[in-house]
């Protein structure tokens, strides 16, 4: 791609998330308030239902995992995007897509909104022997708020007034093409404010002006503030009838002073459709105060949902100002610290079919444990790492049922994997066990007590038609779009 049309295109996309500093004043501040909207995401354990179904050998799951995939693939073909690749094509062949075309404009405006959207300023003071250098930014992303039509002609870009929100438009092959974006209800301020202080103490000098330095110190401040709307929609058309939709919902709460984790919330649901498919994420939210965190989404194909995904848990996350420092130096700065990230738990639905459902008591011993374990080995003793490898599978219970039924079919553990030596690791002249190496994988287990590592049950025979499937399945992706060799 040429620099003008990447320029020229970055440019008319980030018309919709920069604006300048002077639009702050429009923008409806909103104090913290507790009205929380809670619509839980729970996903529900199968194993809670008394719903079993006929219990499969590890060989008939290899047939259910293969035609549960090809029924994806099927109900997915490539050539449903040929008319989208049509008009891609057309476009990168057009006047808009060549080197000569005239961008100028957009990219103008860009520049603009840029300068308006972020601020630097350097202060340097000098005081007892002690240089301070002071950096501070100021940067303002409104996801909203915009106006302005912005018309492809054959002679370049015509920026012209808007007030319905920000538009593109441009013709080809004697179609209008529309891009759109706009927003619903009062923008709410998210600031986040980074800070960080270095100061370093040596022999001593005299700067330029004169003055006796012995300590430096820096000192770095940077404030972001996205406004937030309540609703953004966005629409590519073509003449009249959708190609996309997009709208995205944002229930926010934040402090006035700026983003506290440990009390703030934030929610949004999201819903995008393109070509008969759509994906909706029901709900991605956080809330500092309870700590429950929580994320479920649907893909659809022509209304018939292909996979949903839930997960929820309790965290506790804060935004901390550690130091570190010695002798000649110290360096302060914010960093974010999780405390606790408990009682997690998942779930995936594929057509149907195949649900997994998994959770997790404690995230964060769950992490202690694997570390104890590659502890335990620098130390030699396998048996310990065995032991913290045992403790780190007791906190999770991921299992694998189909058809909706309540009675597992396969269970998910890990385990230490021992890999022979292959060259002398440790460099001590020997090739021998010293030099073996350990990974923990995920293993497969089934109720009739066989164990497969992953690698060893998907194997190329075991999943030939499949994997034959997949590859003509992808290639008649590439052909569409244009990939192919």
């Amino acid at each position: 791609m040429n620099r003008k049309l990447f320029l020229g295109g970055a440019a008319l996309c980030a018309m919709f998330t920069l604006s300048s500093c002077d639009e702050l004043a429009k923008i409806e501040d909103e104090t913290k308030d507790d009205q929380n909207q809670e619509i839980p995401v729970t996903p529900v354990d199968p194993s809670e239902k008394d719903e079993p179904t006929a219990e499969l050998k590890p060989s008939e799951q290899k047939v259910k995992l293969q035609e549960v995939g090809q029924e994806i693939m099927d109900m997915c073909p490539a050539s449903e995007f040929e008319p989208l690749a049509a008009i891609a094509e057309s476009f990168a062949n057009s006047v808009y897509a060549s080197e000569d075309y005239d961008w100028g404009t957009v990219e103008e405006w860009f520049e603009t909104e840029l300068d308006d959207a972020y601020s630097s300023e350097e202060k340097v003071t000098v005081s007892d022997g002690t240089r301070t250098t002071e950096w501070i930014a100021d940067a303002l992303i409104l996801m909203s708020d915009h106006t302005g039509l912005f018309t492809l002609t054959e002679d370049g870009v015509v920026i012209s007034d808007y007030a319905g929100g920000t538009k593109a438009v441009c013709t080809l092959n004697g179609k209008t093409y529309e891009a759109e974006i706009t927003s619903e209800g009062k923008v709410t301020n998210a600031i986040y404010v980074y800070t960080e202080e270095d100061a370093y103490t040596n022999s001593g000098y005299y700067d330029e002006n004169g003055n006796w330095i012995e300590t430096e110190v820096y000192k770095d401040k940077e404030i972001y503030t996205v406004g937030v709307p309540e609703k953004i929609n966005v629409s590519v058309s073509e003449n009249g009838s959708p190609l996309l939709t997009l709208t995205a919902e944002f229930t926010p709460s934040f402090s006035k002073e700026g983003i506290n984790l440990t009390t703030d919330s934030f929610a949004t649901k999201i819903t995008a459709a393109i070509n008969g498919y759509e994906r909706i994420i029901e709900k991605a939210a956080y809330n500092g105060e309870t700590g429950k965190t929580e994320y479920s989404e649907t893909f659809k194909k022509d209304g018939i949902v292909i996979y949903s995904a839930k997960v929820s848990g309790d965290a506790k996350i804060e935004e901390v100002v550690e130091k570190w420092e010695d002798s000649y130096s110290s360096e302060t700065y914010t960093t974010i610290k999780v405390h606790k990230a408990q009682n997690i738990v998942a779930s995936v639905d594929i057509l149907g079919q195949i649900q997994v459902y998994g959770k997790c008591s404690d995230g964060m011993e769950a992490y202690e444990e694997l570390n104890a374990v590659w502890e335990a080995y620098d130390a030699g003793s396998e048996s310990e790492a065995q032991r913290h490898m045992n403790n780190f599978n007791t906190k999770f219970d991921l299992n694998v049922y189909y058809d909706g039924g309540s009675n597992k079919q396969a269970g998910i553990e890990f385990e230490i994997i021992s890999y022979p030596a292959d060259y002398d690791r440790n460099g001590d002249g020997l090739i021998n066990n010293d030099d073996c190496y350990y990974d923990i994988a995920p293993v497969i287990v089934f109720n009739d007590g066989s164990r497969y590592k992953v690698e060893e049950y998907f194997t190329e025979d075991s999943f030939s038609s499949i994997i034959e499937s997949f590859e003509a399945f992808c290639n008649s992706f590439a052909e569409v779009i244009g990939f192919e060799e």
